[in-house]
């Protein structure tokens, strides 16, 4: 069974310069028109994070509990969080806590809280 780690971004703001585009040259292959969520390598907490999935219309970041060991996080780093996420099924999970990590993408970075279950 596969324990997943439910991240959310607390505030989301735009920030100058962290524009993300992509080239016609980038999309080649790809049939459209489509939805598909986009799939990233990005640099989390100073680990390479491979098939991250990018959903606009997500509010909740996810990294199952295999990932989160595998980049020697610990839960006791982990800040108190009170609401419970709820999924699309209506079931609903209550967060381990809330961890600041650093994601950087490209030559952009930025300090996201995020919060873990």
């Amino acid at each position: 069974m596969k324990f997943p780690i439910i991240l959310q971004v607390d505030k989301k703001r735009p920030r100058e310069g962290s524009v993300i585009s992509f080239s016609d040259q980038d999309s080649e292959g790809i049939q459209r028109p489509h939805d598909d969520a986009i799939v990233l390598v990005l640099k989390i907490g100073g680990n390479r994070v491979k098939r991250v999935l990018v959903d606009t219309g997500s509010s909740a970041d996810i990294l199952y509990k295999r990932a989160f060991d595998q980049m020697n996080l610990e839960l006791r780093h982990l800040g108190q969080v009170r609401t419970p996420l709820v999924g699309f099924t209506g079931d609903t999970l209550q967060p381990l806590g809330k961890i600041p990590l650093r994601v950087e993408f490209g030559p952009v970075f930025g300090n996201d809280r995020l919060s873990g279950s």
